[in-house]
């Protein structure tokens, strides 16, 4: 099986020279893709459980009915870019996975595409696979959702230069796959759904998440691979997140998808801010303590800010979680991914803490702010333009101005004593 996903992996990585395939131009998608039925009468794999392709969480999803030995395909991917579905039958003696394409041509007047594409070994050929209908896309959410819906038939029959026919199966290894777009070129991409054992297309019983989805249990957040994989952003700076009195995040980039470390000392709430054209979006990783049984969860909440008001709201991009609360309910420890467009990687980042009432969030102080925005690619990003503990007490500013003029006029007479000093000896 291992082999098999790197002939996908590869394919991928071909497609981004831009290959392409002609199929008929696809119809507006008009119904909802969901997750009603999954498990009972479609099969249903997501990158992550509890996926719901109907927009209320970010994933990638992909449902299955097989109906005789049509199969009506349903594709589904949080993303600006495409979303691909890589289908390889298990008694294939020779070639590789058959792919199929939906995205956005990210073009002034972005549109739905549709491709295919056939893998032999490591030649990537295009092809027009002419048992696929009945093509259907759309882009939703700001053109932040690429879903599409389409038929073909468990024998798959690809037109290219060798007529290659799959033979009839319906047990196929099944891939996801996530990457960005230009017109219909497609570049590199991130495998974001694979199983390790072939799926029984004719099962509606199945309904999987990826094999690559792991659980880190416990959460175990520090400074390795700071400066070299991924940005760190701390105060104290350079402190250790298990440390006494430490705050730290971190961030990390993989195609599409931000990862995010955040942890902090509080029994309330420790949240990062990512803002961007003054919109600021909050994500949010607390403590939900019940004062009744003296018990502790965690929770996660994505806001906005209006000042120190942390406001709950949706945040579609997110694409997993994962926190704990730990040591007498005073350390916070979180990881979470987003899904953005390949430019969108610089921001003004802030964290804040604050207190909790179960879910609710009180007041944010603000912790730490930058000045400018930060590519949170950029594991080296330059640490001199934070700002640690910003006050925000115009007495204090002024002070700290004041502060800060005596040093250097101290500095400046030092000089001319010592300039003084000097000549007057040589004399």
């Amino acid at each position: 099986m291992e082999a098999k996903l790197i002939v996908v992996v590869m394919f991928v990585c071909a497609v981004c020279h831009g290959i392409k395939a002609n199929l008929q131009t696809p119809m507006i998608v008009n119904t909802s893709i969901t997750n009603t039925g999954c498990g009972s009468t479609k099969l249903c794999v997501s990158s992550a459980p509890n996926c719901d392709p109907s927009g209320n969480s970010s994933c990638f999803f992909s449902s299955i009915q097989v109906n005789n030995q049509t199969a009506s395909i349903e594709l589904s991917g949080t993303t600006s870019g495409y979303v691909a579905l890589g289908l390889t039958a298990s008694n294939q003696s020779e070639g590789g996975a058959v792919v199929f394409i939906c995205g956005n041509s990210n073009t002034v007047n972005s549109t739905f595409f549709f491709n295919t594409a056939t893998l032999n070994g490591t030649m990537l050929t295009s092809a027009n696979v002419s048992t696929v209908n009945s093509v259907q896309g759309a882009l939703r959410q700001n053109q932040s959702l690429v879903q599409c819906t389409f038929n073909t038939t468990t024998n798959l029959t690809i037109n290219n230069s060798s007529n290659l026919i799959i033979s009839n199966t319906s047990t196929f290894y099944i891939t996801i796959m996530n990457g960005s777009s230009n017109g219909t070129t497609l570049n590199n991409a991130t495998v974001v759904f694979n199983y390790s054992a072939p799926l029984v297309l004719t099962n509606s019983t199945v309904n999987v998440v990826s094999s690559t989805y792991t659980v880190q249990s416990p959460l175990n957040i520090s400074r390795n691979g700071c400066g070299s994989l991924k940005m760190c952003l701390s105060t104290p700076s350079a402190c250790e997140p298990a440390g006494s009195g430490c705050t730290f995040m971190s961030s990390k980039v993989n195609n599409q998808t931000i990862f995010f470390e955040l942890s902090g000392r509080t029994s309330g709430y420790v949240a990062l801010g990512l803002t961007k054209q003054n919109s600021t979006y909050v994500f949010v990783c607390g403590n939900n303590y019940n004062s009744s049984s003296n018990s502790s969860s965690f929770f996660f909440q994505t806001a906005t800010q209006n000042g120190t008001v942390l406001t709950p709201a949706s945040v579609s991009n997110v694409y997993y979680y994962q926190g704990e609360v730990t040591q007498t309910k005073s350390f916070i420890q979180c990881i979470f991914n987003i899904t953005t467009n390949a430019s969108d990687n610089v921001y003004n980042i802030t964290i804040f803490s604050g207190t909790t009432n179960g879910t609710q969030m009180g007041t944010a102080t603000t912790l730490l702010a930058t000045r400018v925005g930060l590519d949170l690619s950029n594991s080296s990003a330059p640490l001199i333009l934070i700002t640690q503990n910003p006050q925000t007490n115009p007495a204090n500013g002024c002070n700290s101005v004041v502060s800060l003029w005596t040093h250097v006029l101290a500095v400046l007479l030092s000089a001319m004593s010592l300039h003084f000093v000097t000549s007057h000896s040589i004399n």
